[in-house]
């Protein structure tokens, strides 16, 4: 079967028919449970040209990555509150695959983008968040095409701990505009 896509937004640009826009959320954002003793909040989320990451041996300095040519990197800080609970989850130390940018918008935009896990940064790799202790912050960084911004995409954080017991949870950074 043939793909419409190119044929429908030509047609939708000649009609006058608007793209959808989207806005950055306010930030920071409320706190999202999730697992039965984890909240999470969006503290800020930026674009850059370059990020900084801290490389596996302690001993070494941040490496200053820049972002490919066509690409920016998504630097988005959270932070975790863990709360002692009847129902503990299990301990879990934080690694890249626990933190995915995912684009909801619609399908077939020229500017969607497939899921993107975060850069991997020794900064936080390997930090568990214990029950019962002040919040942990953390800076995250993800690799995006260069035409993606806050307006013109729906753009959802994903963190999952993968737990039988939970499927994590989707913090949205960008709304749609009404």
């Amino acid at each position: 079967m043939k793909t419409v896509y190119p044929l429908l937004l030509t047609l939708l640009s000649l009609t006058g028919c608007k793209s959808t826009e989207y806005a950055l959320v306010t930030l920071p954002t409320g706190k999202t449970s999730f697992l039965s003793d984890y909240k999470v909040s969006v503290l800020d989320a930026s674009f850059y040209e370059s990020a900084s990451l801290r490389p596996e041996t302690p001993d070494q300095e941040l490496v200053l990555s820049y972002a490919p040519n066509g690409k920016q990197y998504l630097n988005v800080v959270l932070e975790f509150t863990r709360f002692v609970t009847v129902d503990q989850s299990p301990d879990h130390s934080l690694d890249e695959n626990d933190f995915k940018i995912k684009d909801h918008t619609d399908f077939g935009a020229s500017n969607y983008f497939s899921t993107v896990k975060s850069q991997t940064d020794y900064t936080w790799k390997s930090e568990s968040i214990e029950p019962g202790n002040d919040p942990l912050k953390i800076s995250l960084f993800f690799e995006l095409g260069s035409n993606i911004n806050f307006s013109k995409n729906l753009i959802v954080l994903e963190v999952d701990f993968f737990n039988s017991l939970s499927d994590g949870v989707d913090v949205p950074l960008t709304t749609k505009v009404a």
